[in-house]
């Protein structure tokens, strides 16, 4: 089934996003759990990075946080905590995945650039 809401909007994606989240792996011999970290789940998916909000500079030791949305096609699963590595016209972003919402035609997900100067 064909979702042409969906492929119209991604006419428009000029970015590229690899997305990373850590994965729990449990011990069947021993049953202790542990954690894979930056398991690539996603690669080289088109979307669109949108900047949301002015970035914010504080702490003694200089943060610069930026809030970002990324636009990209709903059937790519984002949770909350995944880590988005966007390029944008030849320059990496990461940024950290906050609660992604859904819409029939594509997916909006609140992202998080922390820098420090």
């Amino acid at each position: 089934m064909s979702n042409w809401e969906a492929d119209l909007l991604a006419l428009t994606y000029e970015d590229v996003m690899t997305v990373k989240r850590n994965i729990e792996d449990i011990d069947e011999e021993t049953g202790i759990s542990s954690f894979i970290e930056n398991v690539v789940v996603l690669e080289d998916i088109p979307c669109s990075l949108s900047r949301k909000d002015e970035a914010v500079i504080n702490g003694d030791v200089p943060n610069i946080t930026a809030t970002h949305k990324i636009f990209t096609r709903p059937e790519n699963e984002i949770i909350a905590g995944d880590i988005v590595e966007v390029v944008r016209f030849g320059k990496p972003y990461t940024f950290i995945a906050s609660k992604p919402f859904y819409y029939i035609s594509h997916v909006e997900i609140p992202v998080t650039e922390k820098e420090r100067v």
